[in-house]
Formats: structure tokens, sequence, C-alpha cells
């Protein structure tokens, strides 16, 4: 029994003649060396998710723990919160980067929660010089795993909810 194959219209280059003829004349094959990079970027910013979540709470200077502000995030996670003063006339308190503060958050059916943070990023906007809203980035620091957690799974069931 004979086996025939059929003629082929055209024959592929292979590999190497890709490489040393179309894409780079001037390297041979023997010569192109792939290597591991020495660096890995992240491609997250952040470590935890984030969902925009209107909690109120309360801001105290750890300087001054009498004086208190009233707040509302505008988005939270598990490591940080962005928010807003809902008093930003009286404000007075600590808006440099790395200044240190304390949160009171409470979470829908929770108990408050005390959180120690510091500043990340400071926002005013004003008019006529005077402040109109005030708003702080904060990353939380030395947070007990159980708080992490509780607002984790606040989040992860939010974003469950909304998307």
């Amino acid at each position: 029994m004979k086996l025939s194959t059929a003629p082929r219209a055209k024959e592929l280059p292979s590999f190497d003649q890709y490489i040393n003829e179309s894409r780079l004349p001037n390297v041979r094959l023997s010569e192109l060396i792939v290597e591991y990079p020495k660096t890995v970027e992240k491609y997250r910013r952040r470590r935890f998710l984030r969902s925009p979540v209107a909690i109120k709470g309360k801001l105290m200077s750890k300087s001054s723990s009498t004086i208190s502000h009233e707040i509302k995030t505008i988005n939270i996670s598990a490591g940080g919160a962005y928010f807003e003063l809902l008093s930003p006339f009286a404000y007075d308190g600590p808006t440099e980067m790395g200044e240190s503060i304390e949160l009171e958050l409470c979470l829908p059916e929770q108990e408050p929660m005390l959180l120690p943070a510091h500043v990340v990023r400071a926002e005013s906007q004003t008019s006529l010089d005077q402040v109109i809203t005030e708003r702080l980035a904060v990353e939380f620091e030395e947070v007990a795993s159980k708080e992490r957690t509780k607002i984790g799974l606040f989040i992860s069931l939010v974003r469950y909810l909304l998307f």
C-alpha cells in the first residue's frame, strides 16, 4: 500500500530563519539569551480590597484625645481609609504626611473599633479663602487581626452585593 502526501503550498520558515531574517537581522539564534528579570514589579497598588462605602465615625488626634471630629468614609479597606471631615471649618488636626491619628469606626451591627493610623494624603478645597472640604487618606497601624478581619469581611460582603 502506497501513501501519498499532498504537496505543501508554501514551506513555513523555521524559528531560526524567522528570527534571523525578519526580526533581528544581526543576531543569530545561538546568540539569543533569555533571562529572568532582576526585579519584579507589582501590578496592584494595594494589599487589600478597597470598597466605596460611607461609614460615619470620629477622628481623634493622638496628642489630644479630648477633641474629636465627625467623619464619613469615602472608601475603606482592611489597610486604610479615605474620608471626608463633616465639619472642615473647625478642623485643626493633623494634615501632614506621617502624622498619627485614631479613627473610631462602627461597621453595621458591630461594636465601635478604635483604629490607630497615620496620614498618607491630605486634600483641601477652598472657596474665598475658606476650607469647604477636607479629606484625608490614612493607613492603619498595628490593627489587630480581629479588626482587620472584620473590615475585610465587611468589604467582601459589600463588593459581593454591589458588583
